[in-house]
């Protein structure tokens, strides 16, 4: 079977060690486990910086097999995928696990007082290490977290053992967000990076792209079944959620955002859908 070149670390030149036997190249290399230090970081095809496929966030791990000059090339461990990234938004990883996730769409971190501009802004999905909960910071009378970003309220956090019951609830929050192809975040986001956002806040695991979603998300549901709340739709190269069993909420090419919209003009736009999924 033909591995997926998106999420599997392997070209001409150089592959993981872990595919050697199963694809031809050059040499096989053991990878090491990097830290993203930057809020979001392209993650690109090349390295000319012109092929933008996903993103990675604060605090992802992404382990490089390659470096050349200012890039580095390997695989986000959070849903595996392969690219190129700037190597100065990554620094060696010491393998401490987070925990905490950002679950608003943006926050900051600042020091000791609001007053400082701090780090930022962090998106949703990022992942943090607090090591002082409930701390106070000068100009604000919210609780603040110690973590390794800096000073984040609260409020704006989400334990890994804390997941939300809803998650069609948090997609609702990119309301707006500007449409961006390969975008991961509330400054820009794409339709898959919707969906993925969301369900990571309710701790369900979920591929990148909209088609490996269609293939390995749920179950397939019949039109004539109905459709409901969090059902997924899909068409070529397409996803979108319903919010109920006539409106879908998509990130979208076409009003260049994240709207909601009757199904029913969708498909009088982009056709019929080609498949319905439920979780």
């Amino acid at each position: 079977m033909a591995l997926d070149p998106r999420l599997h670390p392997y070209k001409p030149d150089i592959a993981a060690a872990h595919l050697e036997g199963q694809v031809e190249a050059d040499q096989f290399v053991e990878g090491k486990p990097h830290r993203v230090t930057e809020p979001i970081t392209d993650i690109l095809s090349d390295q000319m910086g012109e092929a933008r496929t996903s993103q990675a966030l604060y605090g992802e791990t992404f382990t490089v097999y390659q470096t050349e000059g200012y890039w580095a090339w390997g695989q986000l461990m959070t849903d595996g995928y392969v690219g190129w990234v700037s190597a100065l938004s990554l620094v060696a990883s010491d393998d401490i696990d987070a925990t905490h996730l950002v679950s608003v769409p943006l926050t900051r971190a600042t020091n000791d007082s609001i007053k400082v501009l701090g780090n930022g802004p962090i998106p949703m999905g990022a992942q943090l290490r607090l090591s002082d909960p409930s701390i106070s910071v000068g100009g604000s009378s919210a609780s603040f977290a110690q973590c390794d970003a800096g000073a984040i309220p609260e409020a704006h956090l989400r334990s890994l053992d804390d997941m939300t019951s809803d998650w069609v609830d948090v997609a609702e929050l990119f309301a707006n967000t500007p449409y961006v192809w390969g975008g991961r975040s509330a400054l820009g986001i794409d339709c898959s990076a919707l969906v993925q956002l969301a369900l990571q806040q309710a701790g369900i695991l979920c591929p990148r792209d909209s088609d490996m979603q269609e293939a390995e998300m749920g179950q397939v549901m019949e039109r004539q079944d109905g459709l409901q709340r969090s059902d997924l739709v899909f068409w070529p190269g397409h996803v979108g959620i319903m919010l109920d069993d006539t409106t879908l909420f998509h990130a979208n090419a076409f009003a260049m955002s994240t709207v909601p919209e009757p199904l029913s003009t969708v498909e009088e736009r982009a056709g019929a859908a080609r498949t319905i999924k439920r979780l």
